[in-house]
């Protein structure tokens, strides 16, 4: 879904950008159960964000507000500022649960949500997308 043609594929990458950043925004034991257990759930939060906001951004003919773009650029570059060897330990379920800088992610998601006009609600689980073992 990378190409917008059409106001309802608009729709669903705005779907999927509340679902994610509902995600983000859950505490820590909804967030782990909404992934399955196979994958680094910390790691495919911040993946899927960062997949379904780079659609909406990429696809944005003016719809979006400064500042919603700035507020998911933000948002972006807190999981830029995560990466690195020496932050390896920020993406274990440990780090999601108590980590400072998973709490100011969630913080920032519910400013988000609040920015949209989306509830603070428990997304649906997309665990049905996972394939155990597949490298794509």
């Amino acid at each position: 879904m990378s190409m917008r043609d059409g106001i309802e594929n608009w729709d669903a990458l705005l779907v999927r950008l509340k679902h994610s950043l509902q995600a983000l925004a859950m505490p820590a034991d909804t967030q782990l159960e909404l992934f399955p257990d196979f994958v680094c759930k910390a790691e495919e939060l911040a993946l899927d964000f960062d997949h379904w906001s780079g659609c909406v951004l990429g696809n944005d003919r003016g719809e979006l507000s400064e500042e919603q773009k700035s507020l998911l650029g933000k948002l972006g570059g807190t999981f830029d500022l995560m990466e690195g060897g020496e932050k390896q330990t920020l993406w274990t379920e440990d780090a999601l649960r108590n980590s400072r800088e998973w709490q100011g992610v969630r913080d920032t998601a519910k400013a988000a949500l609040a920015l949209f006009g989306w509830d603070t609600e428990r997304p649906p689980s997309y665990k049905d997308e996972y394939v155990p073992g597949a490298n794509i």
